[in-house]
């Protein structure tokens, strides 16, 4: 949703709003309705790609473009480390990475790569107003409330009031009517903070879901007036709009369809009869994806083992562990791969487990199981 999107809705003077007496806990209470200073630290750097057992010998390794290294132990025997090397001694950036509901965001950015970027403007010192709660807050506030156009609201950003070390809440006033923004960073100094919703008791919002189809809420202003509902999920999509008379009291539910979006962010707006308006903004995320259970197999093979792991009967309990899992795209790739180790690999024989030394065709059905796998398994939200 973009800023002209949001001042379309806003046409008038800031909420009827109060601050909630608590922060994180009830935070997440009150936006699904089940009732400082930092910057967004990243949930964890993507962890590095490792390969199943079944290509753990050095040659298929290296075949496949991964770095490789036979160690030696302190028994005199070998293995083989199949951790990729690191591209570059120096630490990593600060990054977001992963799927979770920490991730809840409304504003500055709603995705990963969004918040990648602020966080990235904030370290090079472009945006150090994510690196406050209090500023954060109130530049968020501005793009709500200040950027309507031939409106002035007038507002004052209170003392941010923490509920734990990475969450809590930003009281307002605005026109002289109180507010609250809640925010949130995933860890401690050095991250961004982000907006995960706002509140208001003139609008309130309760069981906000959504299930990957359709986005349900219930709502009860407490004034007549107008209800203007903008839906949208998060990636940059043109918002599904409606628009209602409501009168005090009068209990809405809310039941749109969004179908397959990553989650559903519900910009709610309230106009009064007497002129006031009142913000609420949630966002609901959807189920997570159900991970194949060929990824389960492939993760719990996953490892280092010995070079004369390639070609025993443990090599091939892995191999056939994966084709009882493995859908029909990559079956026949298995399945010549199965075939060849039975028939031709043996850690008796050294040279019969050097891919160098295997047909050309197992070697592709190599290269075509691991891209299979990085596609399937691998692959970042």
């Amino acid at each position: 949703m973009t800023e002209n999107d949001v001042r379309q809705m806003l046409q008038r003077r800031a909420g009827d709003v109060s601050p909630s007496p608590d922060a994180w806990a009830d935070i997440e209470r009150r936006l699904t309705g089940e009732g400082g200073d930092g910057r967004v630290v990243p949930l964890r750097n993507r962890p590095a790609r490792r390969y199943p057992p079944f290509l753990v010998a050095a040659a298929v390794l290296v075949a496949l473009g991964v770095a490789a290294a036979v160690l030696s132990g302190p028994d005199g025997s070998s293995r083989v480390d199949t951790t990729p090397a690191s591209p570059s001694p120096t630490a990593p950036p600060t990054t977001f990475g992963g799927s979770s509901p920490s991730l809840a965001a409304v504003w500055p950015a709603t995705t990963v790569d969004g918040l990648n970027a602020l966080q990235a403007d904030a370290d090079a010192g472009r945006r150090p107003d994510l690196l406050n709660p209090r500023a954060a807050a109130g530049q968020y506030l501005g793009d709500r409330f200040l950027a309507l156009p031939g409106e002035r609201v007038d507002f004052e950003v209170l003392e941010y009031r923490a509920g734990d070390s990475q969450s809590g809440e930003v009281p307002y006033r605005a026109d002289g009517l109180p507010g609250t923004v809640l925010v949130r960073r995933t860890a401690g100094e050095g991250s961004i903070w982000f907006v995960v919703g706002s509140t208001s008791l003139r609008l309130p919002v309760v069981n906000a879901g959504y299930d990957g189809r359709r986005f349900t809420a219930g709502l009860q202003p407490t004034a007549a007036g107008r209800l203007e509902v903008a839906l949208h999920g998060g990636d940059g999509d043109d918002p599904v709009r409606t628009v209602q008379d409501v009168t005090a009291g009068q209990q809405i539910e809310l039941d749109q369809a969004l179908p397959g979006r990553r989650a559903a962010i519900a910009l709610m707006v309230h106009t009064g009869t007497d002129g006031v308006v009142s913000l609420a903004e949630v966002r609901a995320d959807g189920p997570a994806p159900i991970r194949p259970a060929y990824c389960e197999v492939l993760d719990s093979v996953m490892g280092e083992r010995p070079e004369s792991y390639v070609g025993s009967e443990a090599h091939l309990a892995d191999i056939g562990r994966l084709q009882g899992a493995a859908d029909p795209a990559i079956m026949q790739e298995l399945k010549l791969y199965y075939d060849f180790v039975v028939d031709e690999v043996s850690p008796a024989d050294p040279p019969s487990q050097e891919v160098e030394n295997w047909p050309q065709p197992v070697r592709d059905a190599l290269q075509r199981i691991d891209a299979h796998d990085s596609r399937l398994c691998r692959s970042g939200p």
